[in-house]
């Protein structure tokens, strides 16, 4: 009888159980981690858009010291250019920041800021109950499209991979959305736009007639995990399902 080790026999059998074990954790192990990192990405899109929506209707100040606003006549639209000079930051006779919209696309989002006239460009727009009402009167405007225009855009890529994907249906395609804030901030109107590009945004802001309602929706994809993230009509807050996606 052998008192003083393990057999050859015994050492290998120790290993090879040990080695089987230490698979099954590991194959069991890699789509749990998986799993935990597709749902960490997925809540962070979704956080990420909360988190710079509260904080443009809450006030921060996007307005840096370079950033000059002109109008065209009492009923023109504003002239948003950068002038080393111009006056100190989150003041401006002319313009006001009261608007955030976000992009989306495939691995990225991007969020630009809407500005605004800070005055209206007849009396009665003391008084704004639509959004196209709020068109007309303050003729708000994406900030950052031009090289250097302030306010610039914030670029945030999505995390660990997840690529976008969207409805091919011409009449569900939107690509994006945002709110524009009544000047006294009382009131927020979300809207939606179609299009590829943030030029239909555009287009949609300065055209004063009723902007597209309906709801974004977008699925979020990793490593055949797929989420949904929609947005409601008349609302602002995301919202991820991670059961699937019908896109």
């Amino acid at each position: 009888m052998n008192t003083k080790g393990f057999t050859l026999l015994e050492v290998t059998l120790f290993l090879a159980i040990s080695g089987a074990l230490g698979l099954i954790a590991f194959l069991g192990l890699g789509p749990r981690l998986r799993n935990v990192r597709f749902t960490q990405s997925v809540r962070f899109v979704e956080n990420t858009v909360n988190s710079q929506f509260k904080a443009s209707t809450s006030g921060q100040n996007m307005r840096p010291v370079d950033f000059v606003c002109e109008t065209t006549g009492p009923a023109g639209a504003l002239q948003i250019t950068a002038s080393p000079g111009g006056g100190p930051a989150g003041s401006s006779k002319n313009c006001v920041v009261n608007g955030k919209m976000v992009f989306f696309e495939a691995d990225k989002m991007t969020f630009y800021s809407i500005v605004s006239r800070r005055t209206g460009t007849v009396g009665s727009c003391s008084i704004v109950d639509t959004l196209v009402e709020l068109q007309t009167c303050f003729k708000p405007q994406l900030a950052g499209l031009s090289a250097g225009q302030p306010p610039l855009p914030e670029i945030v890529t999505y995390n660990s991979g997840v690529t976008a994907q969207f409805p091919v249906a011409p009449n569900t395609s939107y690509r994006g959305y945002g709110y524009i804030q009544s000047p006294n901030g009382v009131r927020q109107y979300p809207f939606f736009f179609l299009g590829n590009s943030v030029n239909s945004a555009t287009a949609q802001l300065s055209s004063a007639s009723t902007t597209a309602s309906g709801s974004l929706q977008m699925c979020l994809d990793l490593s055949n995990r797929r989420a949904q993230l929609t947005v409601a009509e008349n609302t602002v807050n995301p919202v991820i399902s991670l059961k699937g996606c019908t896109i």
